[in-house]
């Protein structure tokens, strides 16, 4: 398990719950969020958005970096999402204040796309390989509006979603084989749009967080979390 904070990254061993030792690669200053992926030799590795406009990527059992850091973005990194997309191995998406959303090879460290944003800040974004055959980046903006790209090629899909409010946090995920974005909102309200084309199918949950997790069994699991500290599994 790993965490972000102002000073870095902190790792806990997963079973135990015993928190590791740091190490000076570790942290490099303030770190807005993380995500995980595997890399082509079999690691696990952490990649984190810098406050220092950088996007970092660090082996998660030992804590080395893992490349230089990527570079690019004239702001700070607020977000980021990676995963394994068809026909281009692993792929790395991150969110910026300077508006923009860069694709990254997560491999090479390689700049493959640039999608701008207008007038909002990114708040949080996602990346899908979905079982219907399409890999989803959606990002989640302060207007209240879901973008989607195809993360393969950075081409827009579909027109944005209007959610009527500001995003909180979001997740992507299959449910009984349908590709689904599920984003909070400052509401409180949680809502589950089709990925691919942008109808609202589900509002019946609350939370100002959300998470997800698909299960070996198929089942996925959604959490939801409030201001109060309160936690809801469904």
């Amino acid at each position: 398990m790993a965490a972000a904070t102002e000073v870095g990254v902190q790792r806990w061993d997963s079973s135990s719950g015993t928190l590791l030792q740091d190490t000076e690669e570790l942290s490099p200053g303030t770190i807005w969020g993380l995500d995980t992926y595997t890399a082509g030799d079999g690691r696990t590795l952490l990649v984190g958005a810098g406050n220092d406009h950088l996007v970092y990527r660090w082996d998660a059992v030992t804590g080395a970096k893992a490349g230089v850091p990527l570079a690019g973005h004239r702001s700070s990194v607020k977000c980021v999402a990676s995963g394994s997309v068809p026909g281009r191995g692993a792929l790395i998406a991150s969110g910026s204040d300077d508006g923009t959303i860069r694709r990254w090879d997560a491999a090479t460290g390689e700049l493959i796309g640039v999608s701008d944003m207008v007038n909002a800040d990114i708040l949080d974004i996602d990346l899908l390989a979905s079982q219907a055959g399409i890999s989803i980046l959606t990002c989640g903006d302060s207007d209240g509006v879901l973008h989607r790209w195809d993360a393969a090629t950075g081409q827009p899909l579909g027109t944005p979603i209007e959610t009527g409010e500001m995003v909180g946090s979001l997740v992507s995920v299959d449910i009984a084989g349908e590709p689904r974005i599920i984003a909070s909102s400052e509401s409180g309200l949680v809502r589950q749009w089709h990925a691919v084309t942008g109808l609202l199918v589900d509002e019946s949950s609350v939370g100002m967080s959300v998470a997800a997790m698909a299960c070996a069994d198929g089942r996925v699991l959604l959490a939801t979390g409030t201001d109060d500290g309160d936690i809801s599994l469904r």
